[in-house]
């Protein structure tokens, strides 16, 4: 059995796309190793293209703090913006409640 491992997608869904059309039909599932949110504003879009695919997967660092933010309702503290800028605030702004269930 062969498996498709990715990682560190960062909201780049045309990157993720690209990868997956190169997969399709090479692997039995893709292992994703984390971080699907951060720097690229897409994550909608990429959380789409993962649920279309069958795909395992574990959450990263960046994916971890979207979700800690969720579900205490807040944005990231000040030290985290400072160091991986705004991603995290433009995706909590935008992220419909389906992929935001995803990626928890």
């Amino acid at each position: 059995m062969r498996f498709g491992v990715i990682s560190d997608v960062h909201g780049n869904h045309v990157a993720l796309a690209a990868v997956l059309s190169a997969l399709k039909g090479r692997v039995a599932a893709i292992l994703f190793l984390g971080d699907l949110c951060g720097y690229y504003p897409f994550v909608n879009e990429c959380v789409s293209l993962l649920e279309e695919s069958t795909s395992i997967g574990v959450r990263g660092n960046h994916d971890e703090v979207l979700v800690t933010c969720l579900q205490g309702q807040r944005m990231p503290d000040r030290g985290y913006e400072e160091r991986y800028g705004s991603a995290t605030r433009r995706t909590l702004d935008g992220l419909t409640e389906s992929a935001g269930r995803f990626i928890a």
